[in-house]
């Protein structure tokens, strides 16, 4: 009986064990942890102009009524999965430099780690980043950190990129707030790692 037990123990143990372990890879070394490499950043640089949103985050927007979001679905602007909020002002190369330097912020190690899964990810303020007819979609959320990037190069969709702006945050933010500057809800986000 008592070998019985054993084996039975660790039938049900083993599974048990190796889900731990698996999980606890994938919270310290997740397997689609992201680079923002040299070229993209390159290609943020050098762009032709900048597009600037503000999208409807649930954090800090108070969402529209049922009878303004049938209005606006049928005139909806999307930037990527995300509703556009308002358009801010079209930047030109300036800006562009400015928001690849304050993406770079965190290049030591040569990537941008992941943000969590359980964050919050409820991106207030979107970029599209024009190069001829490539272009980069950047949504950045203020609140837990996290940002994605796709879009069109050479023609291709390229793999999204998802990262957090950890000390990127705060010149991020600042830019952010440039390109918004009578946005009340956005100018109350303070600087700093959220």
């Amino acid at each position: 009986m008592t070998k019985w037990f054993k084996a039975v123990a660790v039938a049900l143990a083993l599974p048990a064990l190796l889900a731990v372990v698996i999980l606890v890879r994938l919270k310290y070394d997740p397997p689609d942890r992201p680079v923002v490499d040299a070229s993209t950043l390159a290609f943020i640089a050098s762009a032709s102009n900048v597009e600037t949103f503000r999208l409807w985050d649930t954090e800090e927007m108070e969402q529209p009524t049922q009878e303004e979001s049938e209005a606006d679905s049928k005139r909806a602007i999307m930037l990527g999965d995300y509703l556009v909020h308002s358009e801010g002002p079209t930047e030109g190369t300036s800006f562009a430099r400015r928001l690849s330097s304050a993406l770079s912020k965190d290049r030591q190690d040569k990537h941008i780690s992941i943000y969590s899964k359980t964050s919050c990810f409820a991106p207030g303020v979107g970029y599209r980043v024009w190069h001829g007819k490539d272009y980069l979609t950047m949504v950045v959320c203020f609140h837990c950190g996290g940002f994605e990037i796709d879009g069109s190069r050479n023609g291709h969709k390229i793999q999204q990129i998802r990262g957090s702006l950890g000390d990127s945050r705060t010149d991020l933010l600042r830019l952010s707030q440039s390109a918004f500057p009578k946005d009340t809800v956005l100018g109350s986000i303070k600087p700093g790692n959220g």
